[in-house]
């Protein structure tokens, strides 16, 4: 009776830890959908921003976007996305490689981030991309078929779904990118099955809007993509980007930095990752190597 007792209480005890685990994991996951809204002000010193503008626009609900363009020389221009608990700023470097190849660049902050509007993961993220991709195709002297987008981490999830339905974006950058939101809830931002179930039940409870890429890329084809991915990437493994671009038709792209690991292939690969970024929207959007 004793041992019955002991391991009943012990049963108990470990339900009741369970459950506050559950708790503190399900507010944690909550809270990080939280907007963060916050001056993002431009880098004082900075030459490149001589030649961008701010832009203030509206979604069709009337929410805010935010955010910096720099015109094109070449008739081409990419939008560009950012990752979760960031703002514009997080792009910069790949905004300034790709001006500096001539492309125009548009970025902003996502819904309930920085100074754009809106609640973050609830339903606006398609319509600031829509917004943006509209913003650019009005630009002066585009080309036609002349306007890719880049997106990173979460960012990079939502343009898959976005590129999936506007055939606009005719060249597609995912770089860290996860395969779908179970997968990013209960893996990604819960580490054990204690933490990631209620992490993802506690998301679903909210409203949370998370997409699916996995089930998307397919669709882009027949516009190019490129997968990027670091090896050392410890929040969205490589392999990820395998299984993306296994599931992608031609024309497809895939490159797993060698040393990098979430999002900073600027960093480690350099000119490397300019030649090869450059030379994938050369492709897609200016049709040149042959390519169109």
């Amino acid at each position: 009776m004793k041992l019955v007792r002991w391991a009943g209480a012990a049963l108990g005890a470990a339900a009741l830890t369970c459950g506050a685990i559950g708790v503190h994991a399900a507010r944690a996951e909550l809270s990080t959908f939280e907007p963060a809204h916050h001056a993002v002000p431009r880098p004082s010193g900075d030459t490149w921003f001589d030649s961008a503008r701010d832009v203030d626009l509206r979604t069709p609900e009337g929410i805010v976007l935010r955010g910096w363009l720099r015109a094109s020389t070449n008739g081409a221009a990419v939008v560009l996305v950012d990752g979760s608990d960031a703002d514009r700023t997080q792009l910069l470097p790949e905004a300034r490689l790709l001006s500096a190849a001539g492309y125009g660049v548009f970025v902003y902050d996502r819904p309930g981030n920085g100074e754009s509007g809106g609640e973050r993961f609830r339903g606006d993220e398609l319509d600031f991309l829509r917004v943006a991709v509209d913003t650019l195709a009005a630009e002066p002297g585009m080309r036609p078929r002349g306007i890719g987008a880049y997106g990173f981490s979460s960012g990079a999830a939502f343009l898959a779904e976005a590129a999936a339905k506007d055939a606009r974006l005719e060249g597609v950058v995912l770089a860290g990118c996860y395969t779908d939101d179970d997968e990013y809830i209960r893996h990604f931002r819960g580490a054990s099955p204690l933490t990631g179930l209620p992490y993802l039940w506690a998301a679903q409870w909210a409203g949370i809007t998370l997409p699916h890429p996995l089930a998307v890329v397919p669709r882009i084809a027949p516009r190019a993509l490129f997968f990027i991915a670091g090896d050392r990437d410890a929040t969205v493994p490589s392999d990820l980007s395998e299984k993306l671009y296994a599931a992608a038709s031609e024309p497809r792209e895939l490159w797993i930095v060698q040393g990098a690991a979430h999002g900073d292939y600027a960093n480690v690969a350099g000119e490397e990752y300019a030649r090869r970024l450059v030379a994938f929207f050369d492709r897609a959007l200016l049709g040149r190597d042959g390519v169109r």
